[in-house]
């Protein structure tokens, strides 16, 4: 049975590398939205809006784009592995006007097909990580991780994870702060426990 994947966490955890471990592992399309955005406002299709100072673009202007990119690989029964998204109750539930991504994946899938990895990184260590990335980004500086650290994930990330938990979607805790093997072996019992 198709799944859908979301690797959540704060910036730095590794959302991306074990994000493709899992699509690699399950046979799945790694979903990437930061790398998608990044080359949508590049091509001007996206307005920036500060992406680079590490503000969030629009939440209802993100879920739109995740909603048509995914709805066709959905509809096609494959699986697929979030980095990077939902990152807001908004992107996730939507509201009276906008569609939400989570309600689209319920719909397709079954809520039984949905599940979360969360890395689990303190503040210290997000800016650590990011300050050592290679081919550093513009918003890699340290204060605009401890930014993004407080104001997107605390404050954002964090409540659309316990609203996921609260609806009942299967969300699994990972000490990310292992070296990327180890927190991928982590994931992979996790899996087969679920798989199996």
């Amino acid at each position: 049975m198709a799944k859908a994947i979301m690797v959540m966490g704060p910036p730095g955890s590794g959302k991306g590398t074990q994000a493709q471990f899992v699509a690699d592992t399950i046979g799945a399309t790694h979903y990437d939205t930061g790398a998608r955005l990044r080359e949508l406002i590049a091509a001007g299709k996206v307005p920036d809006s500060n992406y680079n100072q590490g503000k969030l673009v629009d939440p209802f202007v993100v879920a739109k784009i995740v909603i048509d990119d995914v709805r066709p690989l959905a509809e096609k029964g494959e699986s697929v592995v979030f980095s990077g998204s939902p990152r807001s109750l908004e992107e996730a539930f939507g509201d009276e006007t906008h569609s939400g991504l989570i309600p689209l994946l319920e719909e397709i899938y079954g809520k039984e097909n949905i599940m979360g990895f969360i890395l689990n990184i303190s503040v210290e260590e997000a800016i650590e990580r990011n300050s050592k990335r290679e081919g550093g980004r513009i918003d890699d500086d340290p204060q605009i991780i401890k930014r993004r650290y407080e104001e997107q994930y605390l404050q954002k990330v964090a409540p659309t994870i316990e609203e996921m938990r609260k609806q009942g979607f299967k969300i699994i805790d990972i000490d990310g702060m292992p070296a990327p093997d180890v927190v991928s072996t982590s994931i992979k019992s996790q899996l087969d426990n679920e798989f199996s």
